[in-house]
């Protein structure tokens, strides 16, 4: 029995479907660019898929094209978040290169309201994810710390980085739609407390901008950091 001949596709047809895949990509990130958009405005949870597809002018059936459901939409939202994280060069201190990187992720999600509470979720581990994660462990390998600290301590870093920044866009979230809350939040800080002092320090604190509360906090991990790294090491 003769084996029927399975021609390979021509040049054509390969850079036809290549095209297609072009096309497809380009699709695909108008349509995590929408969503970014969307949640950046109203945040993860109340974002719908109507909501894109409405952002991008295009019937919401549409969308399933290119993504499975909601939720796959958010692992590729994650995925362009941590794309667009930068790795430092080589040649800088350790301490201002894992700044820049922590830097960078608390401002990603701070720009998207509960896109943080996703990525726990998201499985398997995202490869841009892991590229930052890779990058911060061999900056903390450098610096002195063996394999296992090295990891434990990156997951300190880029944690503390992504739970500030989730937690800055949820306020300024709250704020933005119910600008008032703020007044009622401090009046009921004055009733519950007898001292003035501490009634001006405890609205002070809730209300300090919100980049400064990260990098005050950033400096102090970073600070107890430097106590367990080789002086010598740059």
């Amino acid at each position: 029995m003769s084996v029927p001949s399975v021609e390979a596709p021509s040049l054509a047809e390969r850079g036809s479907e290549r095209a297609r895949g072009r096309r497809d990509r380009l699709r695909l990130d108008r349509v995590v660019t929408g969503a970014l958009e969307v949640a950046g405005e109203i945040g993860v949870d109340r974002m719908t898929m109507k909501d894109v597809a409405a952002r991008l002018g295009v019937g919401t059936m549409s969308l399933y094209h290119y993504v499975d459901d909601k939720s796959d939409l958010l692992t590729h939202m994650v995925s362009r978040l941590y794309e667009g994280v930068a790795l430092p060069p080589e040649g800088e201190p350790w301490r201002e290169r894992l700044g820049t990187i922590a830097t960078q992720v608390y401002r990603a999600y701070v720009a998207v309201p509960g896109l943080h509470s996703h990525v726990a979720l998201t499985s398997p581990p995202l490869a841009s994810a892991g590229r930052v994660a890779d990058g911060t462990m061999a900056i903390l390998m450098r610096a002195g710390l063996d394999r296992r600290n090295a990891m434990k301590t990156a997951m300190v870093v880029l944690g503390y980085a992504a739970n500030q920044g989730d937690a800055s866009a949820q306020r300024l979230l709250l704020w933005r739609e119910h600008p008032d809350r703020r007044d009622e939040i401090a009046a009921a800080i004055a009733r519950a407390d007898s001292q003035a002092e501490l009634q001006g320090l405890r609205a002070e604190a809730l209300f300090l901008p919100y980049d400064e509360l990260f990098e005050h906090g950033l400096d102090l991990l970073l600070d107890g950091l430097a106590v367990r790294l080789v002086p010598s090491v740059p």
